[in-house]
């Protein structure tokens, strides 16, 4: 087994040899590391603990608004204004366009910090009049607690 890692080390990159000494495909590479595992029985390497991600969803209100507030403000404007707004305190993950609102989804590892960091475009921008703001302090399943925005 060690004369066939030490073979697998020695290919040239982009392709290995094979077990009976010919160059293989590269859809047939064989990953060394995971070989070289195998053969020495090394446990895999440990995974990082991913932290609990936070949420800010932020409800927009799709049909009760002024029509030239609609036709004058843009979703990805306001969108591009709330990620400037988060800096590294998270990220704006989508949102989805329903009937009668739009929810913009932000995740992070501390829902509250988000939600200060944006505070000012929800009580300032034309589009967010009359939205609504639920913050989930936790994985999904978390309890969870709603703000209404003021302007």
């Amino acid at each position: 087994m060690a004369e066939v890692l030490e073979r697998l080390q020695q290919a040239p990159e982009g392709r290995h040899e094979s077990l009976n000494g010919r160059d293989t495909p590269n859809q047939q590479e064989v990953s060394v590391n995971w070989l070289s595992r195998i053969i020495t029985r090394q446990p895999a390497p440990a995974l990082r603990a991913v932290p609990p991600q936070q949420a800010l969803f932020i409800r927009l209100d799709g049909e009760s608004l002024p029509p030239a507030i609609y036709e004058e403000y843009s979703l990805a404007g306001f969108e591009s204004q709330l990620e400037i707004a988060l800096g590294g305190l998270g990220e704006l993950d989508g949102h989805a366009i329903g009937a009668t609102d739009t929810i913009i989804y932000l995740y992070g590892p501390d829902a509250e910090a988000m939600y200060r960091a944006v505070e000012r475009i929800l009580k300032t921008h034309p589009l967010a009049q009359d939205a609504s703001v639920t913050i989930r302090k936790g994985p999904p399943g978390t309890a969870r607690h709603e703000i209404y925005t003021l302007n």
